[in-house]
């Protein structure tokens, strides 16, 4: 996958309960920022919208955010640019954003209209046969997602009860003592994913750590017990000294396990490094087994082992799922595609960008 140079994460992730998006708590409105919310279907033009606006934004040196969807990841769900507190999103389904304060913070930008509704209904019943095969396929992935959570989960509870936490714990307070001197106040974080699985197999946004870090220090866990303590901690302690964190979570347990912590302010990060994780050379590497019972693991090697070669399949599978998913989703922009009017699109990226004092890098 092609990199960018610019900061790039997942905001949501397929999930075994579906969709689970952080798209909407990238912007804050009571902080002064204005999001603009492209609605509409496939193929109606909203990452091409977005490309345009970052592009402009990248050519005239703006801080930019690049933010790709999962199901392809060659589109985008959102771009950011921090510095002016200002973001496009795609504020469709799966990952729906209403807008908090209408007008005064939010612009809902309507892709839909440059669809002739009488042309697209033209393919209605074609449009909802295709619809219901890209959701039998989405219900497939979420199965092999449920079943590879359940091995990886199996193998963390086995290296959670050969883990030391209380010694974990205390390593990481002490480490961030050392590195994060207090500011006063509190920071706040942006969520997202560095990693996800996708059509394309598994993507980890490596470029990403450049682009904030110079300095990585790395826990190099398989299973993710001893990481999963020690970035919490450090993730609490980078709040509480007062900077801002890019909390990275883990796709295949989103609500509980952080994977990485990055703070730009500082051009430090924190991250878990392991076979699926195969982060570029860090500063510092912490092994796990510092804070293990090895010969505990040991005795399960049959057991993690199993769980690993299983998983692997699983996590094949599941982007193979996803990559039919995409194929199929093509099928659906290509009947949307007789019925629009890109020129409607492109006049409203113009507006966007002429707001933005960006028209002059119009491209």
């Amino acid at each position: 996958m092609k990199q960018t140079g610019l900061p790039t994460f997942f905001a949501g992730v397929m999930t075994p309960d579906g969709y689970l998006s952080h798209l909407g708590e990238l912007y804050d409105p009571q902080a002064g920022w204005v999001a603009y919310l492209i609605k509409g279907g496939a193929g109606m033009g909203k990452s091409t919208l977005m490309k345009r606006v970052l592009a402009a934004a990248a050519a005239a040196g703006e801080e930019a955010w690049r933010v790709p969807c999962p199901s392809d990841p060659d589109s985008l769900d959102g771009v950011v640019l921090p510095g002016r507190r200002v973001c496009l999103l795609d504020a469709t389904a799966p990952h729906v954003v209403d807008p908090r304060c209408p007008v005064a913070c939010e612009v809902l930008v309507d892709a839909g209209a440059a669809c002739d509704p009488v042309l697209a209904r033209q393919n209605r019943e074609a449009i909802l046969a295709v619809d219901r095969r890209l959701k039998g396929e989405y219900r497939r992935a979420e199965r092999y997602l449920a079943a590879l959570t359940a091995l990886r989960r199996d193998s963390f509870r086995v290296a959670m009860d050969a883990c030391d936490r209380e010694r974990a714990l205390r390593f990481a307070a002490g480490l961030a003592d050392r590195l994060l001197p207090r500011k006063g106040g509190r920071g706040k974080e942006t969520v997202g994913f560095l990693s996800a699985l996708t059509p394309k197999g598994h993507l980890l946004w490596a470029d990403t750590l450049r682009a904030w870090c110079d300095r990585v220090w790395a826990v190099e866990d398989e299973q993710g017990a001893v990481s999963r303590t020690v970035m919490a901690t450090l993730r609490l302690a980078a709040l509480e000294a007062g900077y801002d964190v890019f909390v990275g979570m883990c796709p295949l347990d989103p609500r509980e396990k952080i994977e990485h912590v990055l703070i730009p302010e500082l051009r430090l990060g924190f991250v878990t490094r392991s076979r699926a994780l195969d982060l570029p050379s860090t500063e510092r590497v912490i092994h796990a087994r510092r804070f293990q019972d090895v010969a505990a693991l040991h005795a399960k090697r049959q057991r993690l082992a199993f769980n690993r070669r299983a998983a692997g399949e699983l996590m094949e599978g599941a982007c193979q799922t996803l990559a039919r998913a995409k194929s199929i989703h093509d099928e659906l922009e290509a009947l949307y595609a007789p019925a629009m009017d890109y020129a409607v699109l492109d006049a409203a990226a113009d507006r966007i960008l002429a707001e933005l004092d960006l028209s002059a890098r119009i491209v």
